[in-house]
């Protein structure tokens, strides 16, 4: 009884929570039961917090009805208690009313009647108050029996007060109306025991209940105490061990990540903070992923320079450089077509010098350096599709299939030298990687090509004479000592231009010079391709013929000689020259041939021109002999005089 007691003052309680339990489940802020990937972590707290308020709102509402029911059975009690004890104190007045009904009619004189009959209205007064407090507080069960006693007590205070107005009676009526007293009396007694042993029982069963109560009130507040603490903590470990799982899969992706596995991914798919966090993680590692990616990337890339550069700079010709270009071809591309087309000396046109080694030449058209789009950008230009508008004229002719192409511009020092040039087929066009292997390949390329060139040319220019383009002294001398280290027999022949003062003096020096050039042409030309031709300076030259003696030098000279006066006829103005001859068998060292040869190139002068005198022998006295080609000219003019003497100066 209790229980439903309780269970009906809660149930408007239980109704208001029922309501906000089921508005929080349809806006999806549940206990976190009803979906695992629909709630956050705020709204798992907060689902939480709701349950530890909804646990501390039942127990306590709990508590709140218990107590009130406590409290209505103690009063219950109390009131039970009151009202025994105002029908014990009726009991006590009734017994007072019969005394005071006695001494009334008892009284021997008048002044005792009078005092008996003011107690007798005071214990009447006093008694009906009594009953009105009693009619009051008396529980509806017992009403009846109540309102019964109190019309008693009502018939006998009207019985007892008839009996003491009563001036005399005759003692038979007096006894007689004192035993209906008496009788009545009796009934209220039977009347009030029965009453108050109704509310003895009334009485213990309300403490009985009282007791009850609290403990149902003490089991009910520690029960729901204990259910809501179970809900929370059952509630708080879910969320916990939700919030653990998301927090350790993001561990275990960030661990995995530190590992060096950068593939490492959270693949939870959830919508909430941690998804978040594992959202922001995926995309760091990402980051981290793309720029480990480039940094591999630009490691191949930077090792395959380093190791193009360190094959570059082993070769010292360009024909070396071409064959390691060809192989960073093949590295790059096992598919895809390549060629190095460079500029020729004039820098007009363009010529293949490298091809791919398997896939072949890509078979550009271009035929300028400024013709080709890349050159004339100065930048890698690519091409998607052969038949676009916008793609390059020279790239394919509008019969041949269509392709993609990539032209890097290869430059040395700010100068175009030529193109590197690749296609393929549309759409597998070469790739960011390959676009940078091919930049690298034209950037080393254009470096070693042109250094290698300025190299020849700055070799060509420190070792050749710049009118003539023969090797000059330095270079003449390197060579004759590289014959005598590999002891090579060879004949020594010392050339002068016959009166080349007086050509300059008559024709001008330009026409001088033009006289060397065509010396030196017919040098080149009538002599063998080994045989060493240098300007020694002046218009004086030297001449090596390998493996000749000097008596064969001679003949050769004669015809040479002969071809001179031929060429120089139809081409005025003519001239001719004459030879000092000397061979390794007069001399051993460079000085002392050098000295043969001019000894007997100065004896050609002094007789007369236009020959070749061999010398053997030791040089002689040069002043002796100018002075007996000319006795009028004093010793030292005779010595400013050019007649041969190796005095010269390197051109």
């Amino acid at each position: 009884m209790i229980v439903c007691e309780v269970g009906c003052r809660s149930r408007s309680l239980g109704r208001t929570l029922v309501r906000l339990l089921g508005w929080l489940l349809r806006s999806r802020i549940s206990f976190g039961v009803t979906s695992r990937r629909g709630l956050s972590v705020r709204a798992r707290l907060f689902s939480v917090a709701f349950a530890v308020a909804v646990a501390f709102a039942v127990v306590g509402g709990m508590a709140w009805v218990a107590a009130a029911r406590v409290g209505d059975l103690a009063a219950d009690e109390h009131r039970v208690v009151n009202l025994r004890e105002a029908f014990l104190l009726a009991d006590v007045q009734v017994a007072f009313l019969r005394g005071q009904a006695y001494e009334t009619v008892l009284a021997g004189t008048v002044l005792e009647q009078q005092r008996a009959g003011d107690e007798l209205n005071e214990t009447v007064v006093e008694l009906e108050e009594l009953q009105t407090v009693i009619v009051r507080d008396t529980p509806a069960d017992l009403l009846a029996d109540v309102i019964v006693f109190r019309n008693d007590v009502e018939a006998l205070i009207r019985s007892v007060q008839d009996v003491s107005r009563a001036d005399e009676l005759p003692e038979p009526e007096m006894t007689s109306a004192l035993g209906a007293i008496d009788v009545q009396f009796d009934s209220l007694n039977e009347q009030l025991g029965s009453v108050l042993g109704q509310l003895r029982q009334r009485q213990d069963q309300a403490i009985l209940d009282t007791a009850a109560a609290r403990r149902l009130a003490a089991i009910a507040v520690i029960g729901a105490s204990i259910v809501g603490l179970l809900i929370v903590v059952a509630l708080l470990q879910r969320s916990v061990r939700w919030i653990l799982r998301g927090l350790r899969g993001v561990s275990n992706a960030a661990a995995a990540l530190a590992a060096g596995d950068l593939t490492a991914r959270v693949h939870d798919g959830r919508r909430d903070e941690i998804g978040a966090v594992g959202l922001a993680f995926n995309a760091t590692a990402e980051s981290m992923q793309d720029i480990v990616r480039r940094l591999a990337e630009q490691g191949r890339r930077d090792a395959f320079a380093r190791e193009l550069s360190e094959a570059l700079e082993m070769a010292d010709s360009e024909e070396v450089a071409y064959g390691v270009i060809a192989r960073s071809m093949a590295a790059i591309s096992d598919d895809h077509r390549m060629e190095l087309l460079l500029a020729d000396s004039s820098r007009a046109h363009l010529e293949r010098r490298v091809e791919h080694p398997n896939a072949g030449a890509a078979g550009c058209a271009v035929e300028s350096p400024f013709a080709c789009v890349a050159v004339r950008r100065g930048s890698v230009t690519t091409f998607s599709d052969s038949q676009a508008l916008n793609a390059c004229p020279n790239l394919r002719a509008p019969t041949d299939a269509p392709c993609s192409a990539v032209c890097v511009p290869v430059t040395f020092m700010g100068r175009a030298l030529g193109v590197l040039h690749t296609t393929a087929a549309v759409g597998s066009q070469p790739d960011t990687e390959e676009v940078a292997r091919l930049t690298t390949v034209a950037t080393a390329a254009g470096v070693r090509i042109g250094t290698v060139r300025a190299f020849d040319q700055n070799t060509l220019q420190a070792t050749t004479d710049v009118l003539t383009g023969l090797a000059n002294r330095r270079s003449f001398e390197s060579s004759v000592r590289r014959l005598q280290r590999q002891h090579t027999p060879f004949a020594l022949v010392m050339a002068d231009l016959d009166n080349f003062k007086l050509i300059n003096d008559t024709h001008g020096h330009e026409t001088g010079d033009r006289a060397l050039v065509r010396f030196a042409h017919q040098l080149r030309h009538h002599l063998r391709a080994d045989d060493l031709v240098a300007r020694y300076g002046g218009e004086e030259f030297v001449i090596v013929l390998q493996n000749t003696t000097a008596e064969h030098a001679v003949e050769i000279l004669t015809v040479f000689r002969q071809r001179l006066a031929e060429a120089t006829s139809s081409q005025p103005p003519a001239f001719t020259a004459s030879f000092g001859v000397t061979d390794t068998s007069s001399g051993h060292s460079l000085a002392e041939l050098l000295r043969h040869a001019d000894s007997g190139l100065y004896l050609a002068k002094a007789r007369g021109r236009n020959q070749a005198v061999i010398e053997h022998g030791p040089a002689p006295d040069a002043g002796a002999m100018d002075r007996a080609m000319h006795p009028a000219m004093s010793a030292d003019a005779l010595d400013d005089l050019d007649l041969g003497v190796i005095t010269h100066e390197v051109a």
